[in-house]
């Protein structure tokens, strides 16, 4: 499911990082205006003010969000900026995006076909004006993230801005806007991160030390109550985030502890919280990955 997810943004996504869009251009030497074709990804931290294409994506970003109350703290606003970005695209034709529209755009898109990871927008510095937005997928929404690369392993992002104008300016030639693993492609100066919405989905799974923790029996010390198939499970959570398990072998561990639930009989038994709940939603997160449990 992860990779249908990636698929989703090679298929919907990667093609407008080839889109272009016809200029007028004022030609110094004929004295005459001429046809040029421009990227549809405007970088606007080059281009000068000036420019017609920075001219030409602010105007036409105005329009769309006419009557559009600003809250990038919303699901629904990315929602509904990035369909009608979409809209303009299908029915009118070509336009200048930045990087608010674009991830408006990633997100819509992904949202409206079946993405199964969930959804987060990322505030990198300051979004609305010397900043940048991008997009996680499959990252839990309580783990930890810093610039550049501090991302639990499993998720990924899509910056279709960031690598659209690492493309233009010769950096990369990469041909997605996918980072996998998680990475930020941009820096800012200011590189703090915000999470500033959300879309519930699946996700990548937790550490070891986190599964620990949301599994405790409020009261219990200690790891005797864990059993050594579900301690082993704990470990190989650890070693999976930490890149030294495959998901394959994650997987295996899974199912040890899974299919056989421990007894007295055993010398050993599980007390932790929401046992079926919890063996519900791992075996979702470790499916999502692309193992076979």
């Amino acid at each position: 499911m992860r990779l249908f997810d990636i698929n989703l943004v090679r298929n919907l996504v990667d093609p407008y990082l080839f889109r272009t869009v016809t200029k007028k251009n004022y030609n110094p030497t004929t004295g005459a205006m001429r046809d040029e074709l421009r990227p549809v990804i405007v970088d606007d931290g080059v281009l000068p003010g000036n420019d017609p294409m920075m001219k030409g994506s602010m105007s036409d970003t105005a329009v769309l969000l006419e009557g559009l109350a600003l809250n990038t703290g919303s699901e629904a606003w990315w929602f509904e900026y990035g369909r009608r970005v979409h809209q303009r695209f299908q029915n009118v034709g070509s336009m200048g995006i930045r990087c608010d529209p674009c991830t408006a755009l990633v997100f819509y898109l992904l949202r409206s076909n079946n993405c199964r990871g969930a959804l987060t927008v990322i505030e990198q510095a300051e979004g609305k004006s010397n900043g940048h937005w991008f997009l996680l997928v499959g990252c839990p929404n309580n783990v930890p993230i810093q610039y550049p690369g501090r991302f639990p392993r499993g998720c990924f992002a899509v910056d279709l801005w960031g690598v659209g104008v690492k493309r233009q300016r010769g950096e990369t030639t990469s041909t997605t806007a996918v980072l996998d693993p998680a990475s930020c492609c941009y820096s800012c100066g200011d590189n703090s991160l915000k999470r500033k919405a959300h879309r519930e989905g699946l996700t990548t799974v937790p550490s070891g030390r986190d599964f620990v923790r949301d599994t405790t029996v409020p009261g219990f010390i200690g790891n005797k109550w864990r059993s050594s198939k579900l301690k082993a499970l704990d470990a190989r959570l650890d070693d999976y985030q930490k890149g030294t398990a495959t998901v394959e072998q994650l997987a295996s561990a899974f199912k040890a502890w899974a299919d056989k639930k421990p007894t007295l009989l055993d010398g050993e038994i599980d007390s932790i919280r929401d046992r079926e709940g919890q063996i519900r939603a791992l075996r979702e997160q470790i499916q999502w990955l692309g193992g076979a449990v």
